[in-house]
């Protein structure tokens, strides 16, 4: 074991420089991506919707403002709850193991046919697809109405 633990700052020195800041460089980058809201939830604000992290230990929801972190540590998710219609939480975060944030629920319906097999909303490459090729709008219509369908032959 180390007796002391090495800062990122000593990390250059002991191995080959360009190599760790080039490291430290990609890190900084990837802690970005998932520190920054996405576009869905970004709609979802710019639709009157509140974001709130769920408190485990009060078992509330607590308002968030500035703040935005997803990560297994510490918060997996945000849940998005419009003032009209409080009883109705949207929940977007982390899902799947090794998946990116995504919206977990509630899903619209989805359909995706892929190597012969069917794939229903439950999957997070099925959220994720629909995520891509539809307007957000839409999928805020059909995560209220069920009679909307999104297929898709991957």
């Amino acid at each position: 074991m180390f007796a002391q633990m090495l800062t990122l700052l000593e990390l250059p020195y002991l191995l080959n420089a360009k190599r760790v800041n080039s490291f430290c460089i990609e890190l900084f980058v990837y802690l970005l991506k998932i520190n920054v809201m996405t576009g869905f939830e970004l709609f979802l604000i710019s639709k009157g919707y509140l974001k709130y992290q769920y408190d485990f230990k009060t078992q509330q929801l607590i308002l968030v403002n500035n703040e935005h972190t997803i990560s297994t540590t510490s918060n997996l998710d945000y849940r998005y709850v419009h003032p009209s219609n409080p009883s109705v939480q949207i929940v977007y975060g982390l899902h799947e193991v090794g998946k990116p944030p995504t919206l977990i629920y509630p899903r619209p319906r989805i359909l995706v046919k892929r190597e012969g097999r069917t794939y229903n909303e439950l999957y997070d490459d099925s959220m994720n697809l629909a995520l891509q090729n539809e307007s957000f709008d839409d999928i805020l219509n059909a995560i209220f109405n069920r009679s909307i369908l999104f297929e898709y032959i991957a």
